[in-house]
């Protein structure tokens, strides 16, 4: 598997180095190894989650709601797509509820 130094991964990406660097000290990426001289690598696969992390800020997410979602991710070792799909569940669900507090208070005015 090839491995990327910082710059690469951030030019391949799209982002800076710093926000590479930023997603590292949030706990969305890990230095997978480094390099005989001394640059951090990380792993092909990076690329995938740094571009799920800007799609999903993109819509809205915080960083922290999207270390959330890969938090869960790993720890139910499901497909991403799938937690999030669990996760689409609860919030409808939380909906519903709120909605139906909503038209009880208004039935007090």
């Amino acid at each position: 598997m090839n491995q990327l130094t910082r710059g690469q991964l951030a030019k391949r990406c799209g982002v800076n180095r710093e926000t590479v660097r930023y997603y590292e000290r949030m706990g969305l990426l890990f230095v997978s190894d480094r390099s005989p001289s001394g640059y951090c690598l990380f792993p092909e696969t990076v690329v995938e989650r740094i571009n799920f992390i800007k799609r999903a800020q993109s819509v809205g997410f915080s960083l922290e709601q999207i270390k959330t979602l890969i938090e869960l991710q790993a720890q139910t070792n499901m497909p991403i797509e799938t937690t999030i799909a669990s996760q689409i569940v609860e919030i409808d669900l939380k909906i519903k509820a709120l909605q139906s507090m909503r038209g009880f208070l208004l039935t007090l005015i």
